[in-house]
């Protein structure tokens, strides 16, 4: 493991953030019938039981949902929530785990969809899969001082057109979403450089192996198998096992924050072991009040979305209550973003809300 040395945060602010969902929601109930037609046998208690999913939201893209067109809803709320023009935008982020096409990528499709396609706004991707928004954020961070001080970075995610109906696991774990933000400079708001590190030897645990020039869609040697999504999801748990726990642990020393300090953590929602894996590090590094937001159970596993999707939910519903009703996250709370996506990439990120 390599030592961190201390980071010096960066001013950001979250101005505003929303979600949006595809039209149709899918039960478990639904999902039994579903696997049904491709052979598989599952009650719906016990796939509540193992993938921890009780409900998902899948897209129809034979009816025009699209990635871009969800991400775009997405922004339009949460820049009203900004109070912030579009055309005031420095910088327009995109930050998905699965590819609306090819050639040109997400962020200047969205920029059309905004009607801002005349506007000159900067736009790219920033793409590490599951931990793509993590690393959107700390990009945002890094650009504002060089005056991009008012940024858009939306993850939208369609993965369920690659499901492998074969696998029970990554059908009934993976979901449709996307989730935007909108971040400014704000001296008391901020976030630490993003930490992350990549563990290639474990590229094969998630993949779908077709889209680029190793398997053209059009070339012989090309199956349909190439085209869905490949989860060893024993594979990538090994991997966070053997890494991740060195590596929170000294990117909180890095940071330079004791765990007693964080009030809520936020992980992406690879799997029901993942978030059962997090649980156990708080007891084990100091996270004696830290809430643990979780959307695994409404949303499922959304890719790239499922880490601000969260992330929402924890600003709007995270704050303290006595009477267990949600309530917002107070300005000034520490937020501890973790995650893990392809590659195998670990992130772990401390916002000051």
């Amino acid at each position: 493991m390599r030592s961190l040395r201390p980071t010096m945060p960066r001013p950001l602010r979250i101005l505003g953030s929303a979600i949006e969902l595809p039209a149709r929601r899918v039960d478990n109930e639904e999902l039994v019938r579903e696997l049904a037609e491709h052979g598989l046998v599952a009650p719906p208690a016990a796939i509540a039981e193992k993938a921890g999913v009780r409900t998902r939201y899948r897209a129809d893209v034979t009816a025009g949902e699209t990635a871009v067109e969800m991400g775009a809803r997405a922004a339009r709320r949460a820049l009203a929530e900004a109070a912030m023009d579009p055309a005031e935008l420095d910088l327009i982020l995109w930050a998905s785990g699965s590819p609306h096409q090819a050639i040109p990528d997400g962020a200047c499709l969205l920029q059309r969809e905004l009607g801002l396609g005349a506007s000159g706004i900067p736009c790219m991707a920033v793409g590490v899969t599951c931990m793509s928004f993590l690393a959107a954020l700390d990009v945002a961070s890094a650009m504002m001082p060089a005056g991009r001080k008012r940024v858009l970075v939306v993850s939208s995610d369609i993965s369920s057109i690659a499901v492998d109906w074969a696998h029970f696991g990554t059908a009934a774990l993976l979901g449709d979403g996307a989730c935007a933000f909108v971040v400014g400079e704000h001296p008391e708001s901020h976030i630490h450089p993003v930490q992350l590190r990549t563990y290639g030897e474990f590229a094969d645990a998630a993949e779908i192996r077709s889209g680029g020039s190793a398997r053209h869609p059009f070339a012989d040697h090309t199956t349909r198998e190439d085209q869905l999504f490949h989860m060893n999801g024993k594979q990538l748990l090994r991997c966070v096992l053997q890494h991740a726990p060195a590596f929170i642990e000294s990117s909180l020393r890095g940071f330079g924050v004791d765990p007693a300090s964080i009030d809520v953590v936020v992980s992406h929602q690879a799997s029901r072991a993942g978030l059962q894996f997090i649980e156990t590090q708080f007891e084990r590094q100091g996270f004696t009040r830290a809430r643990h937001v979780t959307t695994l159970d409404r949303y499922g596993n959304c890719v790239a979305a499922s880490l601000p999707m969260t992330l929402h939910h924890a600003l709007t519903e995270g704050g303290p209550s006595a009477d267990g009703q949600p309530r917002p996250l107070p300005r000034g709370s520490n937020v501890l973003l973790l995650g893990a996506g392809a590659g195998v990439s670990l992130g772990v990120g401390l916002l000051r809300y």
